[in-house]
């Protein structure tokens, strides 16, 4: 996904910039990858928001096609498919961030679900801040990099999908977590 990304993307400019975060990540993990000791789940999840990532960075988030077709299909105002981004964010870094805090941290209990939705929404927030910045470098160009299409709430919004996406991760955690305990075990 990666290569087909890097391949002739819509803009170069802004795949380099939409990279830059992506190659810090995979060399923190692969740098950490024996002190995490994340799950093969976790490392699944993070290769699908890559994957998603990708494409937006491929083809700019504002442009991507499944975006269009959302659009056209949903009769929605702008192309939101970087409002599927990063709820994706939320959905899948929230459970590999439960794992990296029960096992670095020893975080147990309730606070085990409800700290990846403060570290996914942190991250958004952080990742909002650092895009405004960025977005002032190229000046007149600031609404087209941030990707807001009109919207004025536009990095809100996005902390709010990734919040969500968190959120359903953490629910639907718990509740396999409980089903997973409650199944007597048998032996065949």
């Amino acid at each position: 996904m990666f290569a087909w990304s890097a391949y002739a993307p819509v803009d170069r400019e802004d795949w380099w910039m939409e990279n830059i975060l992506v190659f810090m990540v995979l060399t923190a993990l692969v740098i950490c990858y024996r002190r995490l000791g994340l799950s093969d789940l976790s490392y699944f999840l993070i290769f699908c928001f890559l994957c998603l990532h990708e494409a937006g960075a491929y083809y700019t988030y504002d442009d991507v096609p499944f975006g269009y077709w959302l659009k056209d299909t949903f009769h929605l105002r702008r192309n939101d498919y970087d409002r599927i981004v990063h709820f994706s964010f939320g959905l899948c870094w929230a459970y590999p961030a439960r794992q990296m805090l029960v096992r670095l941290a020893g975080i147990r209990g309730l606070w085990s679900y409800i700290s990846p939705i403060s570290l996914v929404l942190s991250a958004s927030a952080i990742y909002e801040i650092i895009e405004a910045y960025v977005a002032q470098l190229n000046p007149g160009e600031e609404e087209r990099y941030v990707g807001m299409q009109g919207d004025v709430f536009d990095s809100q919004r996005d902390m709010t999908w990734a919040m969500a996406g968190a959120i359903i991760c953490m629910a639907l955690t718990v509740i396999v977590r409980r089903r997973r305990d409650t199944i007597p075990f048998r032996e065949d």
